[in-house]
């Protein structure tokens, strides 16, 4: 699930003319944690693609291009898609359940690169267990390059 987590934080940060992202970032959320994530990126076709890897060597690749793609991670299936805001940031939806633990989950997220070593972001949280209503929550991160 931490990796998960990673991937969910910065997913929502690519697409098309997508903000340069590429560094070693610190960040705190709104929980009090702090963690360093380094990031290289690539251009491509309508986005870019992102490597991301965390002070615990927790890695991570994703794209930012706007097309939906599978999720598959052991247990976990579903579908994510993020897509970049300009110069400006990322926007990401991501989808998933774990069968063997009755769990579904989405996540709505919202990154916003402020000046060149700053970035801020919002991750809204639905988690159900065994088909009941969903438990919302929110998590912001205040992220600056090193």
């Amino acid at each position: 699930m931490k990796k998960l987590a990673y991937f969910l934080f910065f997913i929502s940060t690519v697409g098309i003319a997508c903000p340069n992202l590429e560094g070693t970032w610190v960040c705190n959320n709104s929980e009090g944690v702090l963690s360093t994530t380094t990031v290289t990126q690539e251009d491509i076709p309508n986005g870019a693609f992102y490597h991301l890897i965390d002070d615990r060597d927790i890695e991570f690749d994703f794209y930012a291009d706007g097309v939906v793609r599978p999720i598959k991670e052991g247990d976990m299936v579903g579908s994510s898609v993020a897509s970049c805001k300009g110069q400006s940031g990322v926007q990401g939806w991501h989808e998933f359940q774990i069968k063997r633990e009755s769990l579904k989950a989405s996540v709505d997220s919202d990154y916003t690169l402020e000046g060149a070593n700053k970035l801020k972001g919002t991750l809204v949280y639905k988690i159900s267990f065994d088909g009941q209503d969903p438990e919302i929550s929110t998590l912001s991160f205040d992220c600056k390059k090193k």
